[in-house]
């Protein structure tokens, strides 16, 4: 992360360009996840939360477009 700012009611965060999208768009392009992928997106995404909340993080909007592959 480079930035971040504040609006009146939005927060901002520059950062680097991801060139993999979002699972979102994997989960829609491939309809089916063998249980090897499943296991190891379902563990990134417990240690992604797990480093947010060990450092007083709250994240509240967690779902498959908010997630960058």
């Amino acid at each position: 992360m480079h930035y971040v700012f504040q609006r009146t009611s939005r927060i901002y965060f520059v950062m680097d360009y991801v060139d993999g999208g979002e699972l979102f768009q994997y989960m829609r392009n491939l309809r089916h996840f063998e249980q090897a992928h499943v296991a190891f997106y379902t563990a990134q995404i417990a240690l992604a939360l797990t480093h947010l909340h060990t450092n007083d993080i709250m994240y509240r909007d967690l779902k498959p477009e908010n997630i960058l592959v």
